[in-house]
């Protein structure tokens, strides 16, 4: 039931919920999507779960994860950028290339310019 999505993004904070929650999520798809982004905005104190949130909108096979996905690659923490970077590459999502261009010539963390270039890679016309 997506009526559910609230209170599933809310038990992710809860170590002991966590695992149970994310599939929960997961099952749910695209329908979590508003209070996934919900959470991800405040959740600025919290990297590990912004991160966790931007993995699983990667794995949704939907076109609306894109504005997560896109705005996930200006978060202040790297490892949440790395996994924005991962999942826009997956998805093969065109509208990330120049983001992901702008990230692989500045970003100031080694990691991240790595998984932009793969990225990149990915969604290169083969």
């Amino acid at each position: 039931d997506p009526r559910s999505a609230r209170r599933l993004v809310g038990s992710l904070a809860d170590p002991a919920l966590q695992a149970t929650a994310l599939e929960a999520l997961r099952r749910l798809g695209p329908a979590a999507l508003t209070e996934m982004e919900r959470a991800y905005s405040s959740w600025t104190s919290e990297p590990e779960l912004r991160r966790l949130l931007v993995d699983l909108a990667g794995r949704f096979e939907d076109d609306a994860t894109r504005r997560l996905l896109l705005s996930a690659l200006t978060d202040p923490a790297p490892g949440v950028r790395v996994e924005a970077a991962h999942a826009l590459g997956e998805g093969s999502f065109r509208e990330a290339l120049r983001p992901l261009l702008d990230l692989k010539s500045t970003d100031p963390a080694s990691e991240v310019r790595q998984a932009a270039a793969g990225a990149l890679r990915k969604l290169q016309p083969r």
